[in-house]
C-alpha cells in the first residue's frame, strides 16, 4: 500500500508538473464563437510535432478547474479590461506558463495559436552558428576582462572587431561598455523615476506604455472620441507588449542619458569608419532621444518583431544598454535573437540583460528578437542610429528626421542632412531646415536670406501640423511630395507587396483550389514587412484542411487566411474578411510557423 501511494503521488507529482507547462484554454461550450475557436485550437494542436504535444489543457466553464485558473488569472484580466471584472460567459481565455493572460480568443483565436507554435516549434541555436559567434566574442571578453571598464573597446583595431561580428553575425556584445559609476547613475535613475504600480494608458509621471501596430490602429480607426480612447487603452494593456517606457535627451530628464549617448555615438562614429561596415552605415549620422524602458516584473515581454523590416524608418543600427544589478537566469528578461527573417523559429543567441552591457545588431529582417518574459523589473536603455537617406524618402520618417533626431557626435547637423540629398533642391531645403536656433540667432544665419528663413518657418510650421490645417499646410506637403517622392516610395512598397500576395493567389488557382469566401486583397501599409512564404506543399496541406473545416463556416476562411493573409510586424490589415459576423482573426500581428515537415509559413 506506501508503494501504491508513493507511486499515486509520484503520478500526481508528474502530472502536476506537467500541467504547469501547458497553456490552461478555458471556454463557454455553450457559445458558438468558443466552438469555432476550439475547432482551430484542437485542428493545429493535431498537426504539431507529436513530441511536442499537448501544448493545450482544454477546461470547459464553469467547472472547479476552470474557476481555479480564472481566479488566479483575475487581477491580469482586471487589468487587460480596463479595472472592469472580465465577464466569462461566452469567452475563450487562455492562461500562459508564464503567467500572462489572453483574453478574447474565441474572437482572435490566432494569438493562441502563436503561442501553441512558440511552445512547440523553437529551434535551438545551431552548434556551427554557436561557434561563430564564440569565435567573435571570446576575443573581446578577453579584452574586456583585461581593460579598464568604459574605456576597454575605444581602440580602433577593437572597434574593427565590433565591425566584424556585425558583418559575420549581424550583432555584438559589449560588457562593461561604461564606466562603472555612469552605469548605476543610469540604472538606479531609472529605477528611481519609474512610477509605483500600473501604468495605464494614459501613462505617469513621464512614463507611457510601450505601443504597437494595434495601438496605430486604434488611433487610426474611426468612431467617436470614447470609443477610440477605449480601443487605444485596450490595445496599449494587450500581452503582446508589456513594457513602459519614456524618452530622455538631457541630464534633467534622466541622469547619465548625456554620457551614455555619447559613449554610443563613438562607438558608432568608429564603425563607419571601418569598411566592413562602411556602406551599410553610410549617412547614419543620427539618432533618436534615448528611450528608457522597464518590463515590470510579472512575465511582461515583447512578442517577436523586427524594428525596420521594409528599409523605411530610417532605422539601421539597434543598441541597447541594460541595466539589470544582480541579474539572475531565473528573472527572465533576455533578448532571444532568431536567425533571419521573421519565419524563422531557430535561436540565434538569448542575451541576458545584465549590468552595464551593450547589444549592438541591424535593425532590419536579419535581426528577429523577442524580449522574454520577466519575472522581475527589467531596465534598458535604446537608441537607434537613424539613415538620413532612408527618412527623406518616407513622409513619418521625414518629419522625425528634421524635427526630433539629433545628429550624432557634434557633427554639423545641416551639413549631415545635405549629405543625405540627391539632388541640389533636397540639398537646398535640407541645409535651411538643419541650420539650428541658437539664444535668439541661427546657426549658420550669416548664410540664411529672409526667405530661406521664411521657407523654413513655413516648412517646420505646416510638419507641427501634420500639414493639414489650412491650404498653405497642404502646399508645403504637395512641395515636399515633389522634391523627395513620398507617395511614389508608398506605391513602390505597396505594388511590391501586393504583387507577391497575387502570386500567392496564383498558386490556389494553379493547384484548383477556389478563392476563399469573404477573402480579398486589401492595400498594404507602408509599414508591412516582406511577404511572407507560401509553397505550393502548403496550399495543397490547406485544401485538405478546408474539406475537415467546412462544417465550422468561418474556420474554413480561416484555414486559407493562416497563409494566405499574413500580415507582418507593424502593418495594417493587407486582408480583410468581409462576412458578415465572421472572426477578426487577420488583423496586424505576424506570427512565425512550422509545420512538422519544415515548411516554413506566417500566420496572420
Amino acid at each position: 500500500q506506501q508503494q501504491q501511494q508513493q507511486q499515486q503521488q509520484q503520478q500526481q507529482q508528474q502530472q502536476q508538473q506537467h500541467d504547469a507547462g501547458l497553456i490552461a484554454v478555458v471556454y463557454d461550450p455553450s457559445a458558438s464563437a468558443c466552438q469555432r475557436a476550439l475547432d482551430i485550437v484542437r485542428s493545429r494542436e493535431s498537426s504539431l510535432p507529436p513530441a511536442t504535444r499537448p501544448t493545450v489543457k482544454l477546461l470547459e466553464w464553469p467547472s472547479p478547474a476552470a474557476d481555479a485558473v480564472l481566479a488566479g488569472a483575475d487581477a491580469k484580466l482586471r487589468e487587460q479590461n480596463l479595472g472592469r471584472a472580465y465577464e466569462m460567459s461566452g469567452k475563450m481565455v487562455a492562461v500562459l506558463p508564464s503567467g500572462l493572460v489572453l483574453p478574447d480568443c474565441h474572437l482572435d483565436v490566432m494569438q493562441l495559436i502563436y503561442e501553441m507554435e512558440s511552445v512547440s516549434m523553437i529551434q535551438p541555436p545551431r552548434p556551427e552558428m554557436v561557434a561563430r559567434i564564440e569565435g567573435h566574442l571570446a576575443w573581446l571578453q578577453a579584452l574586456q576582462k583585461s581593460g579598464q571598464p568604459g574605456m576597454w573597446w575605444r581602440a580602433p583595431q577593437t572597434i574593427s572587431r565590433v565591425a566584424d561580428a556585425l558583418q559575420d553575425i549581424a550583432f555584438c556584445i559589449l560588457d562593461d561598455f561604461l564606466p562603472v559609476d555612469l552605469a548605476e547613475s543610469l540604472a538606479d535613475g531609472i529605477m528611481a523615476s519609474r512610477p509605483q504600480g500600473l501604468v495605464g494608458a494614459e501613462g505617469r509621471d513621464g512614463w507611457t506604455r510601450g505601443g504597437t501596430a494595434r495601438a496605430a490602429e486604434a488611433i487610426s480607426a474611426g468612431g467617436d472620441f470614447e470609443a477610440r480612447n477605449e480601443r487605444l487603452a485596450r490595445a496599449l494593456v494587450n500581452h503582446t507588449r508589456g513594457d513602459i517606457l519614456k524618452y530622455s535627451d538631457d541630464e534633467a530628464t534622466m541622469p547619465g542619458t548625456r554620457g551614455l549617448c555619447s559613449a554610443v555615438d563613438e562607438l558608432v562614429l568608429g564603425l563607419k569608419d571601418c569598411p566592413q561596415v562602411a556602406a551599410r552605415l553610410e549617412n547614419v549620422d543620427f539618432a533618436n532621444s534615448a528611450m528608457c524602458t522597464i518590463y515590470p516584473g510579472g512575465a511582461s515581454r515583447y512578442i517577436k518583431h523586427t524594428d525596420n523590416s521594409l528599409m523605411t524608418d530610417g532605422r539601421r543600427l539597434t543598441t541597447i544598454l541594460y541595466l539589470n544589478k544582480g541579474w539572475e537566469p531565473g528573472h527572465g528578461g533576455q533578448l532571444r535573437l532568431f536567425e533571419p527573417t521573421m519565419p524563422s523559429t531557430t535561436i540565434k543567441r538569448d542575451v541576458e540583460p545584465v549590468l552595464n552591457r551593450l547589444l549592438l545588431f541591424w535593425s532590419t529582417e536579419e535581426v528577429p528578437h523577442e524580449v522574454l518574459s520577466s519575472f522581475r523589473d527589467r531596465a534598458a536603455v535604446s537608441i537607434w542610429y537613424i539613415c538620413a537617406r532612408e527618412c527623406l524618402h518616407a513622409e513619418d520618417s521625414f518629419k522625425r528626421l528634421v524635427t526630433k533626431c539629433r545628429c550624432i557626435g557634434g557633427q554639423d547637423r545641416a551639413a549631415r542632412l545635405c549629405a543625405a540629398a540627391t539632388s541640389p533642391a533636397q540639398a537646398a531645403l535640407l541645409h535651411v531646415l538643419g541650420a539650428e536656433v541658437r539664444g535668439g540667432g541661427t546657426n549658420g544665419a550669416e548664410a540664411m536670406s529672409s526667405a530661406e528663413a521664411q521657407d523654413r518657418q513655413e516648412v517646420l510650421a505646416a510638419i507641427a501640423h501634420d500639414f493639414g490645417g489650412c491650404e498653405r499646410n497642404r502646399r508645403q506637403r504637395r512641395r515636399l511630395d515633389a522634391l523627395f517622392g513620398w507617395d511614389e516610395r508608398v506605391a513602390r512598397v505597396e505594388e511590391e507587396v501586393q504583387a507577391a500576395q497575387v502570386e500567392q493567389l496564383k498558386l490556389f488557382q494553379q493547384m484548383g483550389l477556389p478563392v476563399p469566401p469573404g477573402i480579398r486583397l486589401g492595400k498594404p501599409s507602408i509599414a508591412s514587412s516582406a511577404p511572407p512564404l507560401l509553397t505550393e506543399e502548403y496550399v495543397r496541406r490547406t485544401q485538405h484542411r478546408s474539406e475537415s473545416c467546412k462544417s465550422v463556416g468561418v474556420a474554413e476562411s480561416v484555414a486559407y487566411a493562416d497563409g494566405l493573409a499574413a500580415v507582418p510586424p507593424g502593418a495594417v490589415p493587407t486582408v480583410e474578411i468581409e462576412q458578415e459576423g465572421a472572426m477578426p482573426l487577420v488583423r496586424a500581428m505576424a506570427v512565425p510557423a512550422l509545420f512538422p515537415d519544415g515548411i516554413a509559413r506566417i500566420l496572420p
